[in-house]
């Protein structure tokens, strides 16, 4: 019985996770992998009940032979939703970088944290079915809170407007872009290169770069080329996506303005360099030379 109610709920809020994170384009092999699986385990508890000419409920051999089968193959279902859902997560982080000046992550931290939990809670279901009574309560108390966070969540998302939208732009940047199906650098002709180049050399040296809060559709209009060009030509650097590209760039005026104002504050090298604040302009700065702004320039002075 817990097979049976397991089973379709585990596969309802993984397909509502994935409707979520592909905007509603949800195929028919999606709804097919969890309703095949719920027929061959309809099948297979109810082809063992009538084997042995059995009530349902009966804990016979077959019947826990039955269980054990249908434990598997909702592990696979589970396994299944749980790969595509995190896909889907990647290529939204993936877009967020490639759209945005700054980081992006913690819109998408609440969806890590109810995937994961749903995966968890799914994959760990057999055992607690398996288990006493006891654990199985645990368990249930368990999945109950993590679908109630997921619920909620998925909840605030569609009441926050501006969260939302920040979504879809980039989500729709990259499918314009090809960012989601690889687009290949060697496409991009030599002129064509060439032309890219030389109109954001003339951008950096207006300062473009070190505007606060600008997105790869402002780039693009201040630039003047294609957005999937633009996209193209970032894929034939190191850094791939308009954010890595972008925080390197500031990275190295912030570096500059170390070098030439010791004096400076980290709030004025932030705000100078287009950083949204100082604790950001921190952590990155860090992250990328393994030093504080203020020990790089003691490193420097030294």
């Amino acid at each position: 019985m817990n097979l049976l109610f397991f089973v379709p709920s585990a596969c309802l809020i993984s397909l509502a996770v994935m409707n979520l994170l592909r905007q509603g384009r949800l195929s028919k092999r999606d709804w097919a992998v969890g309703g095949v699986t719920y027929l061959l385990v309809i099948a297979s508890l109810l082809t063992a009940a009538i084997s042995e000419d059995q009530p349902l409920l009966n804990d016979t051999p077959e019947m826990r032979t039955a269980e054990l089968a249908s434990a598997v193959l909702y592990l696979l279902m589970q396994v299944y939703y749980s790969g595509l859902n995190a896909l889907e997560l990647r290529k939204l982080r993936r877009a967020l970088k490639g759209y945005y000046d700054q980081d992006k992550s913690e819109i998408l931290h609440w969806m890590t944290v109810s995937i994961s939990s749903l995966a968890l809670s799914g994959l760990m279901a057999p055992i607690a079915i398996f288990w006493s009574n006891g654990w199985l309560l645990a368990y249930s108390m368990t999945i109950f809170f993590t679908i109630f966070y997921s619920v909620i969540s998925f909840y605030s998302y569609g009441v926050d407007r501006a969260r939302q939208k920040e979504l879809n732009d980039a989500e729709e940047s990259a499918e314009e872009a090809g960012l989601n199906d690889d687009c290949d650098c060697n496409t991009l002709e030599e002129t064509e290169r060439l032309r890219i180049e030389k109109a954001i050399e003339h951008w950096i040296a207006d300062g473009g770069h070190l505007k606060n809060g600008i997105n790869m559709a402002q780039v693009v209009k201040e630039v003047g080329v294609p957005r999937y060009q633009l996209t193209q030509w970032l894929k034939c650097t190191e850094w791939e996506l308009f954010n890595p590209w972008l925080t390197h760039l500031r990275l190295e005026e912030a570096k500059k303005l170390l070098d030439e104002h010791a004096d400076w504050s980290n709030d004025t090298i932030a705000e100078r360099c287009g950083f949204s604040s100082r604790s950001y302009f921190q952590t990155v700065f860090k992250k990328s030379t393994g030093l504080s702004p203020s020990e790089y320039q003691q490193n420097k002075s030294s």
